[in-house]
């Protein structure tokens, strides 16, 4: 496993040679993503879960943070892996062939923000011990692909957004169906989130139903949206979401009073590293 590691820092350090030039291209086709996204009162949503495009303070954006749902609208390492898994459906050997291709245009699409492309390493990772059988597990897998992202940018030490996508692949992988790694997801996220959403128990629930709906219905729709002229399907879609969370927000959602401050990143990084390191023991042990 060490050995693996050092393999990968030496990795980092060439794709950190290499990543500035593809800046310039990562910007362009951002910038073409933005400018392709359907015309329509939800245009701004539809930018932020496809482009990565970050989205303003109205009372829509209140409404997710409240409702501990912001992470779900906002492109991040889990719309790579369920793009992964839909082009795995098409059932195509091309599609499989050229998949590397196309997940990396999406990562360059999103600005190659830290939580794509730690996903998009996460996958090219997992691919390349599963065909040398290696048989790293995906604990191990994922505390890889955050050992390359610390090496092409160390400064992403302190990327929040990293951390979140490292919290996220390990609650995913603790669920065996999508409710499941749903509700693992939320619980491995709640003590970095608070700093960005109240702290009431029904937010685990909102994640744990909601979350599928996102993920298997709004954020594909959203997508095909960009190439084939559906957006007055999606439109509805979009519409059925908000009302469902306008009429959660108003009737059932309760504040909590709580007064909880966020984490230092360091004790972040201490609570990621001791849950990677444990997961990964519990595993090489058969518990889990």
């Amino acid at each position: 496993m060490l050995f693996f590691i050092a393999i990968l820092i030496l990795v980092g350090f060439i794709i950190k040679i290499a990543l500035p030039q593809l800046l310039p291209i990562s910007i362009l086709l951002h910038q073409y993503c933005l400018s392709s996204s359907p015309v329509t009162n939800w245009q701004e949503y539809y930018q932020a879960i496809v482009c990565s495009s970050p989205l303003t303070m109205t009372n829509k954006y209140q409404q997710l943070k409240d409702l501990g749902l912001l992470h779900i609208i906002v492109v991040s390492g889990s719309h790579l892996i369920f793009l992964s898994q839909a082009l795995s459906l098409l059932n195509s050997k091309f599609i499989e062939k050229v998949k590397p291709l196309l997940l990396f245009i999406f990562v360059l699409i999103g600005r190659m923000d830290p939580p794509l492309l730690r996903a998009f390493l996460f996958l090219m990772i997992h691919w390349f011990q599963k065909r040398n059988k290696l048989f790293y597990s995906h604990y191990q897998t994922t505390l890889f692909s955050i050992v390359l992202c610390i090496t092409i940018s160390p400064l992403w030490i302190h990327s929040i957004s990293l951390l979140l996508s490292w919290a996220a692949s390990i609650g995913i992988h603790l669920g065996k169906n999508i409710y499941t790694k749903s509700f693992f997801c939320y619980i491995t996220l709640a003590p970095l989130i608070v700093q960005f959403s109240s702290h009431s128990p029904l937010s685990i629930l909102l994640n744990f139903s909601i979350t599928p709906f996102v993920s298997l219905i709004l954020f594909p729709a959203s997508l095909l949206s960009f190439f084939v002229p559906i957006s007055f399907v999606v439109d509805f879609i979009w519409d059925i979401f908000f009302s469902l969370c306008r009429t959660i927000n108003d009737r059932a959602y309760i504040p909590s009073n709580l007064n909880i401050s966020a984490l230092k990143n360091s004790y972040q990084w201490l609570y990621l590293l001791l849950l990677n390191f444990i997961l990964i023991e519990l595993k090489k042990r058969r518990i889990i």
